[in-house]
């Protein structure tokens, strides 16, 4: 079972995640008050959806220009991942639930696909009502820092869900 957990000032709620926000309009800006980690200048940029590296997308910086990242939903990577949103956090991106959660993950290109790696222990939590973004470091998962995304037995799977 997929879910995430909302925590903060309201009460506690764990979804399935068919239950979370849909993914945002390709072209939307997302903020990132603080910035991403080892990029804290970047706080605005695109989310671009291009069906020709499915299920793949990018986060592109809007000002200055010149990054793109390819970033990958988690629960493509691994279905099971669930994750704990601090208190914090739920504050700073004024989460009311997990209807206004979104989550992506950083990708790490290789030449093989087969060495492709996602960050899914430092996930991008999207507000998608307000487009105010944060990246959460886990405490409880440096197993997820390089996480494989094509594990043999998850491959395929991954490739049937996407089309």
């Amino acid at each position: 079972m997929r879910h995430v957990l909302v925590t903060g000032p309201r009460p506690s709620v764990t979804v399935d995640a068919k239950s979370l926000a849909p993914r945002p309009a390709n072209g939307q800006d997302i903020v990132f008050a603080e910035g991403i980690p080892g990029f804290e200048w970047l706080r605005r940029a695109k989310l671009t959806w291009d069906p020709q590296i499915r299920p793949f997308f990018s986060l592109e910086a809007v000002a200055p220009r010149g990054l793109a990242v390819v970033c990958v939903e988690p629960t493509l990577a691994m279905p099971d991942y669930d994750l704990t949103i601090p208190e914090a956090l739920v504050h700073a991106l004024d989460l009311h639930g997990p209807c206004d959660v979104w989550l992506f993950s950083l990708v790490t290109l290789a030449e093989r696909r087969e060495d492709l790696q996602a960050n899914l222990m430092c996930p991008v939590v999207v507000n998608v009502r307000t487009c105010r973004a944060g990246q959460l470091i886990r405490d409880d998962a440096l197993d997820l820092l390089r996480y494989r995304l094509w594990q043999p037995d998850q491959a395929e799977i991954a490739m049937e869900q996407v089309g």
